[in-house]
């Protein structure tokens, strides 16, 4: 039966464990350079410019097969490197690399002799749900850049297998923020899509092509008398090199083709070499398999599937019990094999003359492929590798065994982040076995689900739903249940938050109790639904359990989101301290386990919007700016718009609407990429309030009566609903319509209070003690706006009561006159800090009997400078602006601005009380 991934806790140790299994899991042999060849072309030309790599992020090796690049950059780093102390790493790709995370762990373990044994952040963040690659790549590049003193080359081995957009990428921020002393060697048959260009004019790339590799006459006569051992006449290698263009595959092969012959077996054969490079390679795949037995010629052609072979595997595929023997013989012949491994147990046929064999087999026994295919299959299953297991099993069309193969490993895949590659086998298996098989189909929902496509989703699950009705019990409930689970998942991502209940509540009356980690789901489905309903307290419930769930099951997938909605949950209930301390683990964790990239750049999201209602307006700008680098990495990613508002909240603090209204146009832009009705909602309610907050209340007028015309129909819920009827209320208070404002308020309260949504009734109470102010009932709105900071002290709630305005200022100033013992501690401290926040504050000051002028406690909302705790001081003496000047070596105007700021940030309007209030506060002394 097929279940939902489930992660056990990990501490610091069982990371580096998981990360050793991972790395250890990979198939080392393509991480081994081909060894130094006893006889190689002496070339000293191009050894120099792969010299210059090591000046440059780049060197591009770029030729079609058979130019000798993999041959080069190894005799390159046995000789010219290694004199220069630069160490080389290298990596060979293949098809099965075109996932980011399968391509990053590759790189990561090719890396691991230089930055020594990967236990980093890189790991984590790579396996990760979804992985967050960037995020690693950032990782990994630290680690890089911790080790200056060594010189590293990487190399990157048949770069053009890569065909994954995600993976170029990658790569291209990879090399954009390469550390100096670490250089990149790129081999492949076409250009890669990389900023080229940009980086040959920014002198960054070294590059090799066609016309560099070919061999020259003279290279050409070396290597076949030096290298292939042949004794050719002065006319025989004249005519070769002619043919073949310096093409060194072309004469390596013409070479083989030669063995044995008399010098006039050798003229024939010369004589008959001619034609482009595809028929030289018809002619010499003839010449060469003619000259060896049946026996070799049978095993050549139907190990030529396999992209490494060793003896064992040799055997299992041609069922030939001599494979070892024969392989080693090819081996010592130098047939064009090379080893891939210190050891000397696996190889590889060299890459023209592997295509010239399957070239060969297809034409001659087509029906012999898929069995051979299977064959592999078979043997690399059994013995772990379970990646060329499935590519042999597609290639094959054995779409059944490939289909096994998924139900087994998905869990491992999906927890190693491996998603593009789940989704890949899926995708070539036939459309009908996947939809008709609800095992099939649900894993294909979770791979979806995981990477962000939610848009196939419903679709998919209706097949598993449809499907399982074909099976037995107990497997038909099972399949239901888990598909029940994933759709209520969905709903709440898409903003159902009925449905999400309604599905989160059956799947639990389903799944069992022996499945312990779909219940968790469930049940965070459940919490984030009733989230979504505006009821955080029956929520945070269902989030506790779920919590308690998590920590005995799993580590960083599932933990970490049931996180961020307790969190968010707090923060409705307006117990800021609480949620910050939740957003703040998740924005800087100390496992690096635990780092998952969305949770990331939401957590910092959210974090901002608390610093924001602390005015700590720098703090949280920096905030927020990170949170919008981390999720800009996703585009499906919809803390992204969330950041955008967030980063509008921001601004409006400052005044800064014209960035505030950029910042809402790219939500917007987000938004209209999204399929959730919901989302348009929203944002049109933020762009309502932020004119509201611009005072083009002509505008917001007409969202107000759009609204209003539709509210009491199908209405929205939860934090989203709040807005809306504050801003209606605030609009309606401009149009002095106060009696309607007052009975939105009152209806939005009650239902607040009865849901737990605390933020939401402070600010109700607040707005309440605004409507009551203009309509001169004093005695209402003093009575009002109590309830509201006993409400916001302990939590510290600032701008929520800073942006009402000039008629919020004068009630708060009222207020402070007239507070008196007793009262809750550290209110009258608090209403000062209140007073402070806003703009060209004043800090009310009350007259003692004596004519004593006796200044408040202030709470800094901003600390002063060392700069203007200095001037402060010369103020404190009685100094000019002229003396302070010249006794700081400053010119005036920049005093004018430094006593600006210290007034500003001491809630003072002149020198004399700023000098009062900063002794009063310990900042001078008495």
């Amino acid at each position: 039966m097929t279940r939902v991934m489930v992660f056990h806790r990990k501490d610091a140790y069982a990371v580096r464990l998981e990360a050793r299994r991972l790395i250890s899991n990979l198939l080392m042999t393509k991480l081994y350079a081909p060894p130094l060849r006893a006889q190689v072309v002496s070339r000293p030309r191009l050894l120099a410019l792969l010299d210059q790599g090591l000046e440059r992020k780049l060197a591009l090796l770029s030729a079609p097969a058979g130019f000798g690049k993999t041959t080069l950059v190894a005799d390159w780093m046995y000789t010219r490197a290694a004199e220069r102390d630069a160490k080389v790493c290298w990596l060979s790709l293949d098809e099965g690399d075109n996932d980011p995370v399968y391509f990053w762990r590759y790189v990561i373990a090719a890396l691991e002799p230089v930055i020594g044994e990967t236990d980093s952040q890189a790991i984590a963040l790579l396996h990760a749900s979804p992985p967050a690659i960037i995020p690693a790549l950032t990782a990994l590049l630290n680690d890089l850049s911790a080790i200056p003193d060594q010189t590293l080359a990487l190399v990157l081995d048949d770069h053009h297998q890569i065909h994954n957009e995600a993976v170029h990428g990658s790569l291209a921020y990879f090399i954009e923020h390469i550390p100096p002393h670490v250089h990149l060697y790129l081999l492949t048959r076409a250009d890669p899509p990389l900023p080229l260009a940009r980086m040959r004019v920014r002198d960054q790339l070294v590059e090799l092509r066609s016309a560099d590799l070919r061999f020259s006459p003279d290279e050409a006569r070396s290597f076949l008398g030096e290298t292939m051992l042949l004794d050719l006449s002065e006319d025989a290698l004249t005519s070769l090199e002619a043919v073949s263009e310096g093409w060194i595959a072309g004469l390596q092969l013409a070479a083989l083709s030669m063995r044995g012959r008399d010098a006039a077996g050798i003229d024939a054969f010369i004589a008959d070499f001619s034609g482009q490079h595809h028929r030289i390679l018809e002619f010499l795949t003839e010449e060469i398999l003619k000259s060896e037995p049946e026996l070799v010629r049978s095993f050549l052609l139907e190990t030529s599937i396999l992209n490494r072979l060793n003896g064992t595997l040799c055997e299992a595929v041609t069922g030939q019990s001599n494979g070892k023997a024969i392989l080693a013989r090819l081996v010592r012949e130098n047939l064009l094999t090379d080893p891939l491994d210190a050891a000397g147990e696996w190889y590889r046929y060299h890459r023209l003359l592997s295509e010239m064999l399957r070239g060969e087999l297809h034409r001659n026994a087509p029906e012999r492929i898929p069995e051979l295919h299977r064959r592999a299959a078979d043997w690399l299953d059994e013995n772990g590798l379970e990646h060329e297991a499935m590519a042999h099993s597609l290639a094959a069309k054995d779409y059944e065994a490939a289909a096994k193969r998924i139900r087994r490993i998905y869990r491992a895949l999906a927890q190693r982040g491996e998603l593009a590659t789940l989704c890949g086998w899926l995708e070539r298996l036939p459309d009908d076995m996947v939809r008709s098989q609800p095992y099939l189909s649900l894993v294909y929902v979770w791979a979806l689900s995981y990477s962000g496509r939610y848009d196939l989703i419903e679709e998919r699950l209706q097949d598993v739903e449809t499907s399982a009705a074909l099976l037995a019990e107990p497997d038909r409930s099972l399949v239901l249940a888990e598909a029940t689970t994933l759709r209520a998942v969905i709903q709440s991502i898409a903003g159902d938050a009925r449905g999400a209940i309604a599905n989160a509540e059956k799947a639990l009356e389903t799944v069992p109790m022996s499945d312990p980690a779909l219940r968790l789901i469930a049940h965070h489905a459940l919490g984030n639904g009733y989230r979504l309903l505006g009821k955080p307290a029956i929520a945070e419930g269902y989030l506790l359990e779920a919590r308690t769930m998590a920590r005995a099951l799993i580590g960083p997938i599932l933990q970490t989101a049931v996180e961020m909605r307790l969190a968010q949950v707090r923060t409705m209930r307006g117990r800021l301290h609480d949620a910050a301390e939740i957003f703040a683990r998740l924005a800087y964790p100390d496992d690096s386990a635990y780092i998952s990239m969305p949770n990331m750049s939401e957590a910092f999201v959210r974090l901002a919007d608390i610093e924001r209602e602390w005015n700590q307006r720098e703090r949280a700008f920096k905030l927020v700016e990170r949170g919008i680098e981390l999720a800009r990495q996703n585009p499906n990613n919809l803390a992204l718009l969330s950041g955008y508002l967030t980063r509008m909240h921001i601004e409006v603090t400052g005044d800064d609407f014209i960035a505030a209204a950029e910042s809402l146009q790219l939500a917007d832009e987000i938004g209209r990429r999204q399929n959730y009705p919901y989302l348009s909602e929203r944002l049109a309610t933020q762009r309502a309030w932020l004119q509201t907050m611009a005072g083009e209340w002509d505008t917001a007028v007409e969202w107000a009566e759009e609204y209003a015309a539709q509210r009491k129909g199908q209405r929205t819920y939860g934090s989203l609903f709040d807005l809306q009827e504050l801003t209606l209320a605030r609009i309606l208070r401009s149009q002095n319509r106060l009696e309607e404002a007052s009975e939105v308020l009152d209806q939005l309260e009650l239902e607040a209070r009865e849901a737990g949504r605390g933020w939401s009734v402070l600010q109700t109470l607040i707005q309440r003690a605004v409507t009551h102010a203009i309509a001169h009932q004093s005695e209402q709105a003093f009575a009002t706006l109590r309830q509201a900071l006993h409400r916001g002290h302990n939590e510290g709630f600032v701008r929520i009561f800073v942006d009402e305005g000039e008629p919020m200022r004068r009630l708060l100033g009222e207020v402070y006159l007239h507070a008196h013992d007793p009262q809750p501690p550290g209110l009258k401290d608090y209403l000062t800090r209140l007073l402070t926040a806003f703009p060209d504050p004043v800090i009310p000051l009350t007259r003692q009997t004596g004519g004593e002028t006796t200044v408040p406690k202030v709470m800094l909302a901003e600390q002063l400078t060392e700069r203007e705790l200095e001037i402060l001081a010369f103020i404190a003496q009685g100094a000019s602006n002229q003396e302070i000047a010249n006794q700081l070596f400053l010119s005036v105007g920049t005093v004018k601005n430094h006593i600006s700021h210290i007034l500003g940030k001491l809630g003072a309007q002149n020198r004399t009380e700023a000098v009062a209030v900063a002794r009063h506060i310990g900042l001078l002394e008495t």
